[in-house]
């Protein structure tokens, strides 16, 4: 799995033909700005934790994040159960949690 992939594509949807995201839905795209910021560092295998980051240096995307339109945590926690399978599957075992 390809989690700034997954990402870009939850928030791939036009504004220009669907309109604005209602609150709680994924944001949607209007100029793509968000959707090629987005950035993946890691994972990253510190002995007893397996660490990334995943996010966005884009102003308006953390605004995003903060309100009702959350698309990064949101991502993150419907992909939990695939990133915790690709862990254990590599060998690394233990358990997975998105915080």
């Amino acid at each position: 799995m390809d989690l700034k992939r997954w990402t870009q594509l939850n928030i791939d949807i036009p504004t220009d033909v669907y309109g604005p995201s209602d609150p709680g839905e994924y944001p949607h795209r209007d100029s793509g700005d968000l959707q090629k910021d987005i950035y993946v560092n890691g994972p990253f295998d510190m002995g007893s934790a397996i660490v990334g980051d995943v996010g966005t240096t884009m102003d308006y995307g953390v605004l995003h994040e903060v309100t009702d339109r959350p698309f990064l945590r949101r991502t993150l926690h419907e992909s939990q159960r695939e990133l915790g399978r690709i862990i254990l599957h590599g060998g690394i075992g233990g358990a997975f949690m998105v915080t």
